[in-house]
């Protein structure tokens, strides 16, 4: 011992580890009784399910309990408002049951900070759970320069060679087509890696400064080669209209890009609004400032290809900011990484994990406060002394249980653990080192230490005594 003083300790747990198994809910108060959620989505701004009949809003929001990295957050819920225009009504057939332009009743789940990358989110409403995470697929807010985006020619013909340009403008990035056929479209600059990529959302900030004569269109390409953005693609299209109309296309299997048309809700400004497009299996849905536009399914559309603009005006001028694309990763079924054992003492936390963890990646999963107070910790991997002798004399070492070489982690904090402080550990968001087991539903403990005995032999011996263990005079000592 380094330290000059004797120190016995005994960790009192105040709280057991926090789990997060499902709010359980009266039985007459259920709020899924007899109802199924067909559909679960998630993205920066919001979780939208689509339960299989319409569910009252209030209630709804008692029934769930939604975690980050571990910890309980609070939610809000709100319907899913939809625009639907008398125009569509005239023209679609049975609107409201047509399930290529889907009226299910849908429900955003929204938390203050909205939702981040990388960080694990549990989802309980009655027996239904959802363990998630956001991956962010690409983003640009534009505080650079142009160097993700690329013009890229999709016509060899050369009167539709285009002549548009972009540039950074107040933080934004703008787009000015020119007055020649500019239909090139912008892409990502690694879109040609993006072809494949599948059911993911963009989210981004339009303002049309000038419209120019027709149309600036949002879309997929799957095609390596001219990246068309169009329905003949099998991508879905969204345009906004010189005439105050949004536009979609979407694929068949004939013509490859029937119209329809929403005409515009007359509280929203879709010349400067903020566009969502989630793209999930053959479902392809538009929201503008929140308000859901468009909701179809296409057998003849599969979820997948990277994202573009298409220029389709001449002598118009676009600015376009804050673009994220993410993607939703279902943890819900990777199995569950547990924490088995948790011991303390005045040098450090010891944890005994089911499955070996990155030392770096468990200090950022891990949030610790002596009292009210947050403090840094530093994390080491637990080595094991195993001598030759060891391993010759007891069979089979390394798997017996007495001789436990199970992976063990040291939590520490400058200046250590003192006795009668409150601690508190949360450790939330952690995957095991290969990827296979996740603590999905966080780990907490709330402890102090209680001093059973110390001496550090500053003052005499009074504290220590001598004391026989054989009544053999010859072993009187």
């Amino acid at each position: 011992m380094k330290s000059k003083k004797i120190l016995a300790s005994l960790l009192s747990v105040a709280m057991l580890a926090v789990s997060g198994s499902s709010f359980v809910m009266a039985e007459d108060t259920s709020v899924l009784d007899g109802i199924t959620i067909n559909n679960f989505e998630a993205d920066t701004e919001c979780i939208t399910i689509y339960p299989s009949a319409e569910l009252d809003v209030a209630a709804l929001a008692d029934a769930i309990t939604l975690t980050e990295n571990g910890k309980a957050v609070d939610v809000t819920v709100e319907a899913v408002k939809t625009h639907i225009s008398d125009f569509n009504k005239s023209i679609i057939p049975d609107y409201v049951d047509n399930t290529n332009y889907s009226q299910a009743p849908s429900y955003k789940i929204k938390k203050a900070s909205g939702f981040e990358t990388e960080k694990i989110y549990g989802l309980t409403i009655d027996d239904y759970n959802k363990v998630f995470k956001i991956e962010s697929v690409f983003e640009d807010d534009f505080s650079g320069d142009t160097s993700k985006w690329t013009f890229e020619l999709d016509n060899t013909n050369p009167d539709y060679t285009g002549n548009g340009t972009m540039e950074i403008v107040g933080g934004a990035l703008q787009i000015t087509t020119g007055s020649f056929s500019s239909i090139n479209p912008i892409l990502p600059t690694d879109w040609k890696n993006m072809v494949n990529l599948e059911d993911y959302t963009v989210q981004f900030d339009l303002n049309v400064a000038e419209a120019g004569d027709w149309a600036i269109k949002f879309g997929l390409t799957t095609s390596e080669g001219l990246p068309n953005i169009d329905t003949n693609n099998n991508g879905g299209l969204y345009a906004v209209r010189t005439n105050g109309w949004i536009e979609v296309d979407i694929p068949t299997e004939t013509t490859g890009s029937p119209i329809v048309t929403w005409s515009t809700d007359e509280t929203i400004d879709e010349n400067n609004a903020t566009y969502k497009m989630a793209f999930k299996d053959k479902r392809n849905t538009l929201y503008l400032d929140g308000v859901k536009f468009a909701d179809y399914t296409s057998e003849y559309f599969d979820g997948k290809g990277a994202f573009g603009i298409s220029l389709q005006s001449d002598n118009a001028v676009y600015t376009i900011d804050n673009v994220i694309m993410t993607k939703l990763v279902d943890l819900t079924d990777v199995t569950e990484l547990t924490i088995n054992e948790f011991e303390a003492d005045t040098e450090c936390l010891t944890i005994y994990p089911s499955a070996e963890v990155n030392a770096d990646e468990l200090a950022a999963a891990i949030t610790l406060k002596e009292g009210a107070n947050e403090v840094d910790v530093t994390v080491e991997e637990v080595t094991t002394h195993v001598s030759d002798f060891n391993k010759d004399i007891i069979p089979d070492y390394s798997g017996n249980a007495n001789y436990s070489q199970a992976l063990s982690y040291k939590i520490k904090k400058t200046g250590g653990f003192e006795c009668e402080k409150i601690y508190e550990i949360t450790i939330g968001g952690l995957m095991s080192a290969d990827d296979s087991a996740l603590l999905k539903n966080g780990y907490r403990k709330l402890f102090k230490l209680e001093e059973l005995f110390a001496d550090d032999f500053s003052n005499d011996t009074s504290k220590w005594t001598f004391e026989l263990d054989n009544t053999n005079p010859d072993y009187t000592g």
